[in-house]
Formats: C-alpha cells, sequence, structure tokens
C-alpha cells in the first residue's frame, strides 16, 4: 500500500471534502432501495429492513472493552519521546538507560523524523507520571503503529499487535487499544517501552490518539483476544477440551487468518483458547462476545454447544454474542470455535472478544447506545455530512 493511502487511513481528511458530493447520492440511493439494494432485509438476527439495522444493530459496534464516546483522559502520550533503531529486549525494562538516545515526536512517522528510508526494527521509551485510581480501567490507546508493536509499561508487557521476523505479520491497519493489568501502573513515576518493527515503507507511531484511558462501561469477566490455536480442517472431535493439539499453530485474534498464510484458504479451519477459573455464581448467565467472524460458526464451551451463526449474504458483518449458563464453567475451560469460510478474507477478523455477566453485557450496550454510537439524529447528521 502505498504512503498516501495509508496516512489517509490515519487521519482521513479528505473524507469530508468528498462527503459533500457522495453523501446525498448515497441518502438518495439508500432512500431508494433500502433493503433490495443492500440485501440486508431480514439479515440481522430478526432485525428487519436497513434503516432499522442502520440505527439499532445487533449490537452497538465497538471493537473493545473501551469506546470513543466513552472515555476519559488520565495522562496525554504526545509529544516527545526516547528513540533507538536497532533491537535488544533489554530496552524494555525500566532501569535501561536511554539518556544517549535520540529525540522523536509522537505521533509521526519515523521517516519524517530524520530516518528515511529505514526498515527494520526500532524501540520508543518515554517516562510519565500517574496519580489516579489505578485500580480502574486502564487502557493505553495508541491508534496506529507501523508494522508491528509490543508495549511494556514498567517491564511488563501489556500487549502487542502483528507478528516479528521470522514469522513477520503486519498490523498497520490495526488499532493498538491495550488493556493494562491492575497493579502494573503505579503513582508516580512510570516507563513505557514500544518495540517497533516496520517491514516497508513508512514505520513508526502514527495514531492521533496516544494515552492512557479510563472507561465507564463494564469490563469483561475475561478478554479473549491474543494467542489461539488454529488449525484447517473439519473434524469434529476438536470441539472437546481434551484433544492433542500438537497440530495446531498459534495465532492472533481477531485477525483475518490470511495474514498468517491462508489466503487462498477457504473451507472449515477451528479456533481454541483455554482460559482458567471464573469468579460467577453457578445459576448466572453470561455472554459471550466474539466479534465478527467470516462466514458462519459454531462455538463449543468444554465441547458443549453455546451458539451459532450460519453463513448468509451478511454474515461476516454480525456481531456474535451468544448466552451460556455459567454452569458449563470449569476450573479448566476451553472454547472450541468451528468456522466456514466460503470465499475472501476468514476467520474471526474484528472484536470485541470476551465474557461478560448479562447485567453488565446489557448496562455496557446500553451505555454505548446511549452515548451515540447508533443515535438515529447523529446517524443521519453523518450521512448528510452535518458531523
Amino acid at each position: 500500500m502505498i504512503d498516501w493511502i495509508r496516512k489517509l487511513q490515519c487521519c482521513g481528511k479528505e473524507q469530508s471534502e468528498r462527503n459533500t458530493v457522495f453523501i446525498p447520492v448515497l441518502v438518495a440511493l439508500i432512500t431508494a432501495f433500502s433493503g433490495t439494494l443492500f440485501g440486508l432485509t431480514g439479515s440481522f438476527n430478526g432485525n428487519s429492513g436497513f434503516w432499522q439495522w442502520l440505527t439499532e444493530g445487533n449490537d452497538p459496534d465497538v471493537r473493545h472493552f473501551i469506546a470513543d464516546n466513552v472515555k476519559t483522559s488520565l495522562v496525554d502520550l504526545k509529544g516527545e519521546w526516547r528513540f533507538a533503531t536497532g533491537d535488544d529486549m533489554n530496552r524494555a525494562l525500566p532501569e535501561f538507560d536511554d539518556s544517549d538516545w535520540a529525540a522523536i515526536k509522537v505521533p509521526a512517522y519515523w521517516e519524517d523524523e530524520g530516518y528515511e528510508n529505514y526498515n527494520g526494527y526500532a524501540w520508543y521509551r518515554r517516562n510519565f507520571n500517574f496519580d489516579g485510581d489505578s485500580a480502574q480501567p486502564l487502557y493505553l490507546l495508541f491508534g496506529w503503529i507501523d508494522d508491528s508493536d509490543e508495549v511494556f509499561i514498567n517491564g511488563r508487557r501489556i500487549g502487542g499487535e502483528g507478528l516479528f521476523p521470522p514469522n513477520y505479520t503486519s498490523a498497520w491497519n490495526h488499532e493498538r487499544v491495550y488493556r493494562v493489568p491492575e497493579g502494573v501502573v503505579n503513582n508516580g513515576g512510570n516507563i513505557i517501552a514500544v518495540r517497533v518493527y516496520d517491514g516497508y515503507q513508512i514505520g513508526g507511531i502514527s495514531g492521533e490518539t496516544i494515552g492512557l484511558y479510563t472507561t465507564t462501561l463494564p469490563q469483561p469477566l475475561i478478554e479473549l483476544s491474543g494467542e489461539w490455536k488454529f488449525r484447517t480442517g473439519n473434524n469434529p472431535e476438536w470441539k472437546h477440551a481434551a484433544i492433542d493439539e500438537s497440530g495446531f499453530e498459534t495465532i492472533l485474534v481477531p485477525f483475518d487468518w490470511d495474514a498468517f498464510g491462508y489466503r487462498h484458504y477457504d473451507g472449515y479451519a477451528w479456533y481454541r483458547k483455554t482460559f482458567g477459573r471464573l469468579p460467577v455464581p453457578e445459576d448466572e448467565t453470561l455472554v459471550l462476545l466474539l466479534g465478527k467472524i467470516d462466514d458462519a460458526d459454531e462455538v463449543f464451551l468444554n465441547g458443549q454447544p453455546v451458539g451459532r451463526t450460519d453463513a448468509g449474504a451478511n454474515s461476516y458483518r454480525v456481531n456474535r454474542i451468544y448466552e451460556f449458563p455459567s454452569s458449563l464453567l470449569e476450573e479448566t475451560n476451553t472454547l472450541a470455535v468451528r468456522v466456514y469460510d466460503g470465499q475472501a478474507g476468514g476467520g474471526i477478523y474484528s472484536g470485541p472478544l470476551g465474557i461478560m455477566s448479562k447485567t453488565d453485557y446489557l448496562a455496557r450496550k446500553k451505555q454505548i447506545t446511549e452515548s451515540g454510537n447508533w443515535n438515529f439524529d447523529k446517524t443521519i447528521d453523518w450521512l448528510l455530512g452535518r458531523s
């Protein structure tokens, strides 16, 4: 992808200019053809018609457990960072001496900061102070990083997107949103370190939203994004907890399986994820969020079915939300997801992924909806280019 397209992905300045011409045409088309043109009638879990899908949807379309309209900035991390090319994992440690490193502006592509045509590893480091409540939900937001990254706070890895060589996988178009585990951030001084690998063209931390945030949204009992076991094929025995996983590989979720060497693969594949005990009563209703899956899926928890979505014209757009009783949980739990992809893309490609109590899930949905994500008036304003 050439540079100007990738920068447009981040800033989108030209979009508002195009809206003045394109949006009225789009509104006319939608009004005239509605569900017929887009094939949306009845495709979204019983919702009838395009306008109902547009204004209600089956779930607020938020990819993480923090949303733009329901977040509060705690620490602004824009500005001057310390920077050095090369790679050394000791750079993640709080006591590492970076006094001889260069200064670099964040956000910015490093090509624009004096490192033209550089591809490879580089590290960013910065001190920051925190004087808030470290027990509240904390998220580190970086927007976009080109191409792959790992992020450390006080020496502890809190997240990463993409893969480093030799299994290099770019995640330049994935928004970086990392939940910070409780106890990682200190009251007072802290050190953040970011390891970046750029494989080609522009590189660096380019997102406009960069900082430490909190949210009032109810949080999941467990987040399920990250490493999953994966294998192509369709063996029904793979739904069970106790199987030999030696034939499975590790991939990142959510992510198109195309990025992991399966670009031209269409057919069945299985995902598996193991997690420990969850502190919930035996009689509680829980909600499993599995984001969006291309195209069809069937989900099992400890070998028991908890939900499925059949293939359809728009099934890849539907957020997977499955209720199940907490009595299915054990001390050690295994989620198994059978996926079928008919063409192009494939797999669990978009979040959020996690398990919530039904009470918290409904509260989350209500809060996001009321914050404006699926507000009818704001949707019309956007279509008319007024927002």
